[in-house]
This record gives C-alpha cells, sequence and structure tokens, in this order.
C-alpha cells in the first residue's frame, strides 16, 4: 500500500497534468495554421505554451519547497514524461501548415528549454522525438517519403504517417500519391489523393470496374424488348 506522501504527491501530479490539459484544449486551431502568416511572425511562440510554461514554472517553484531528494525527481521525471505525453496527443489534433509549424517548432523548442532547466535528462530524448516530428509539416511534400524511410530514429512509421495525414496540404498536394497505394490507408469511398469519392456521382471503384452492387430493385428491372 502507498503512503501518505506517495498518495499526496501521485494527487498532485494529476492535479498538474489536469490543469496542462485544459490549457492545451483551449488552444486555437489556427495557432498551427494561421489565416495570416505574418502572425508566426509576429508571434513565434504560441500564447498556450506561454501558459503552460508560465503554470509549470511557478508552480515547481512551490513543490520544491515540500519535495526533495528522491520524491523531487520522481515527481518532476513524471511530470516531464506527461507532458511529453499531452504534446503529442495535442499536436495530433491539429491540421498543420508549414508557417504554422514553425510556431509548432518553436512551442516545442520552448517546452524542451523547461525540460533543460529542470535537469530531466530521462526525459530529453522523449522530447526530441517530439522536435523531430515537427519536420514532418516544414519540408516540401516530394521529400516526404525518403524522410519516412530514412530520416527518423526515434518515431515509428505509423506515427510518422498519421502526422503526415495531418498536414494542411495533404490533399492539396496530393501527398497520397508520392507514396505507394496504400500506404495511408485511406478506406472505401476514398481516392487516391485523399479526397472522399461520393459514390452518387462516381460509382466506380477503381478496383471494381463492374461497378457498385447490383440492389433488388435493379435486380427486379428488365432491359426493353426490340420492337416494343
Amino acid at each position: 500500500r502507498r503512503s501518505g506522501i506517495e498518495r499526496g504527491i501521485a494527487g498532485l501530479l494529476e492535479a498538474f497534468v489536469l490543469w496542462i490539459n485544459h490549457l492545451l484544449t483551449e488552444q486555437p486551431k489556427t495557432d498551427y495554421n494561421p489565416l495570416d502568416e505574418n502572425a508566426v511572425v509576429d508571434q513565434p511562440i504560441s500564447q498556450t505554451c506561454m501558459a503552460v510554461l508560465d503554470f509549470l514554472r511557478t508552480q515547481v517553484s512551490r513543490v520544491r519547497m515540500n519535495l526533495n531528494g528522491r520524491n523531487a525527481v520522481s515527481f518532476f521525471t513524471e511530470l516531464g514524461l506527461r507532458l511529453k505525453s499531452l504534446l503529442q496527443a495535442q499536436i495530433r489534433r491539429f491540421i498543420i501548415s508549414t508557417t504554422g509549424a514553425l510556431r509548432l517548432a518553436r512551442d516545442l523548442t520552448e517546452y524542451q528549454a523547461w525540460v533543460g532547466e529542470m535537469g530531466l535528462t530521462t526525459v530529453a530524448e522523449p522530447f526530441e522525438s517530439l522536435r523531430e516530428l515537427a519536420n514532418i509539416y516544414m519540408l516540401p511534400p516530394e521529400n516526404l517519403p525518403h524522410l519516412v524511410e530514412t530520416g527518423f530514429r526515434r518515431s515509428n512509421r505509423s506515427d510518422v504517417l498519421s502526422h503526415i495525414r495531418m498536414r494542411a496540404d495533404f490533399k492539396t498536394a496530393k501527398v497520397a500519391r508520392l507514396f505507394p497505394p496504400d500506404t495511408f490507408h485511406l478506406g472505401a469511398g476514398v481516392g487516391p489523393d485523399g479526397e472522399t469519392r461520393d459514390p452518387a456521382k462516381d460509382p466506380k471503384d477503381p478496383k471494381d470496374p463492374q461497378g457498385p452492387p447490383r440492389t433488388p430493385k435493379d435486380e427486379g428491372r428488365t432491359a426493353p424488348r426490340n420492337g416494343g
């Protein structure tokens, strides 16, 4: 059974995580896909990133007054790992443009700087993997297939592909066509360019030249006889 101190530390950690998650859920979708590209130049770091780091730096000083030694190391290490998981989930929720990726990269640099300030050496590597994934959104589309095959040491292939699908230009640049068929498992009703097909307007599947199955209504129809 956990001691009272352990339960208290666990509760404090959950409170931290809940508040950080709340701050992240308030982040505007335009932060990483801005309508005005100059907005990134004017404000390279997102307000959400600054709010999260302000909260962390303020609360960390208070925690240090009450925790020390192994308890402090354990708490901050786990906090760093939970923060990384929150940020990874956060990035997956966003459509990210090339310009927005500049802000994303800057935000991740700031989060990583906090990890460095805390001396969390075991957390540094996971955060570097986030920085690595940010490159997906910056490269020209034609460079992506090579990057997927050779450019990621810290991320698995499925994660990389899921991030590529969140590029703002995934459909317009027809990114899926740059990869072997079915790389993205787009599924039925989705064309090779990532666009959804309307079966009513385009009933034939390219893999099924016979078209869609006939309905009972179709089966009941008979061809008109010659001569009426």
